[in-house]
């Protein structure tokens, strides 16, 4: 299903004429995410560097209107850890849904623990219905395995203030 408030956005004739962008709001978004490392590399520090691919999906938001809720998430990157904590993370994610519809999300974590750490994130680039969004945002992410394990997961949970172009 649609999110009811793009249905509304689509249906409601709008004065939007080239140039003119209009602001939607900051809107919760949250999922959860496995990530799979694809490389890794010594950093000579205790620390390693590793390039990832990651799978997802975002949530709903209990209720509460999320533009990208029940999208599929698919993420590369590169991170950079050590001694328990994020001190760089950087990627690109694909949110999409069943109906062809697209987002991309960049991604650049801030340093901090691994197990709760800041995400700024930059939506755009949508392809069908969300091909005139925009935004930006934070999420915190927290991770529930370990980063030296083959496939760590965990929940990431925010918001991202929109605009229509």
């Amino acid at each position: 299903m649609r999110s009811p408030l793009l249905a509304v956005l689509l249906a409601v004739p709008l004065p939007l004429h080239a140039g003119v962008a209009r602001d939607l709001g900051p809107m919760p978004l949250s999922g959860q995410m496995v990530i799979e490392w694809v490389a890794l590399e010594d950093d000579g520090k205790g620390g390693f560097v590793g390039t990832w691919r990651g799978r997802g999906g975002t949530d709903g938001a209990d209720g509460e209107e999320a533009l990208l809720g029940g999208f599929d998430l698919a993420c590369r990157g590169t991170m950079a850890v050590r001694d328990g904590s994020v001190l760089s993370d950087e990627a690109a994610c694909r949110a999409s849904d069943r109906h062809g519809n697209a987002v991309w999300l960049d991604l650049a974590a801030e340093a901090g623990p691994w197990h709760g750490h800041r995400i700024a994130v930059r939506a755009g680039d949508g392809t069908g219905l969300y091909a005139r969004l925009s935004g930006t945002g934070r999420l915190t992410r927290m991770m529930h395995i370990a980063p030296t394990s083959a496939a760590p997961w965990g929940f990431f949970a925010g918001s991202i203030a929109w605009r229509w172009r």
